[in-house]
């Protein structure tokens, strides 16, 4: 992925197959099993619930330790997740008790830990159920954009972005890429190049982008120059609703034209699917001013969060060294 190892790539982008459609159990991409399984490397557990032998709730998680103390965490590049609950039909105050009462059965067979941490996918309406165990709740905020014509979809962009991404254009193509190996390798590389340390295990996003790739439900792309050397990387997964901007990565030297263009071919993609393209969520001030330029809706992701009195004086510890 460098000027001494040009790539041969494809020029056309080619649409995913048709995947199997949402369910209540499986609301997103991250609660398939596959993802689960390959995500936290044979770790994942969850809890369920069932009515009449049929499963009416399942929860997810990923049981870790920090410091000796137990967590339930996410697993990697799992960026939703949250009970998957089949609430039924019925009233709305019908449906509010029922679902209440399976996440809180979810809630109370969760082993113990001493802190946990869950981002909620965009079907949870409400966080009562943890809330009444405990647990507090906040709000992260994440950028959706519907499907669209592509014309509506660059009317839609800031200014500022448009002319960014036909700037780019002009000296950078962009291609689907084969191997999640080396897209981590130059991952790790602009990190190292920058000073910072990768927060990823790269085996796991290794073989989560492999196994995405092979159920065509995820892909990594390139943007390159007229030499073959990369100037910019993402991967981006999809379910039966949403496309999901899940890695990015660039060389220092690149600025950020080369990501704008890769995010604009990911949301053709998205939209040419019939996909919401959801930007991933905001979480320093750099994510906003950079993602609100691509135009889309504000949307909000409840997290919810717990911690024994052991763990956050552990915490506030680590934090002071």
């Amino acid at each position: 992925m460098d000027n001494a190892d040009p790539l041969i790539l494809p020029a056309s982008l080619k649409p995913p197959i048709a995947i199997a459609g949402r369910s209540a159990l499986t609301p997103t991409i991250f609660h398939e099993p596959w993802w689960l399984e390959t995500a936290s490397a044979g770790r994942f557990e969850e809890v369920q619930e069932t009515a009449n032998g049929v499963c009416i709730g399942r929860l997810p998680y990923l049981p870790a330790r920090r410091s000796g103390l137990a967590s339930i965490q996410m697993p990697m590049l799992t960026h939703f997740l949250g009970p998957a609950i089949d609430e039924g039909t019925g009233a709305e105050t019908t449906r509010l008790g029922r679902r209440v009462s399976i996440a809180k059965a979810l809630i109370a067979r969760l082993p113990a830990a001493q802190s946990s941490w869950i981002k909620c996918h965009r079907e949870t309406r409400d966080t009562l159920a943890f809330q009444d165990a405990g647990y507090a709740t906040f709000v992260q905020f994440t950028s959706e954009i519907a499907p669209a014509a592509e014309e509506k979809l660059f009317a839609a962009m800031r200014d500022t972005a448009r002319r960014v991404i036909r700037r780019a254009a002009e000296r950078l193509t962009v291609a689907e890429y084969d191997d999640p190996e080396r897209f981590m390798a130059f991952y790790e590389r602009n990190l190292k190049a920058r000073g910072l340390a990768n927060g990823y295990d790269n085996k796991i996003c290794t073989a989560v982008m492999a196994a995405s790739r092979a159920r065509q439900a995820g892909r990594i792309l390139l943007a390159m120059d007229e030499t073959g050397a990369c100037h910019a990387g993402i991967f981006t997964a999809w379910d039966s609703t949403s496309e999901y901007y899940l890695m990015t990565t660039r060389r220092p030297d690149s600025d950020n034209g080369a990501i704008s263009l890769l995010i604009w071919h990911a949301l053709r993609h998205a939209a040419q699917n019939n996909l919401v393209f959801d930007l991933d969520g905001y979480c320093t001030p750099g994510d906003t001013q950079f993602f609100t330029r691509f135009g889309g809706t504000i949307k909000p992701r409840f997290c919810v969060q717990k911690g024994s009195v052991a763990y956050r004086i552990i915490s506030k510890f680590i934090r002071s060294e």
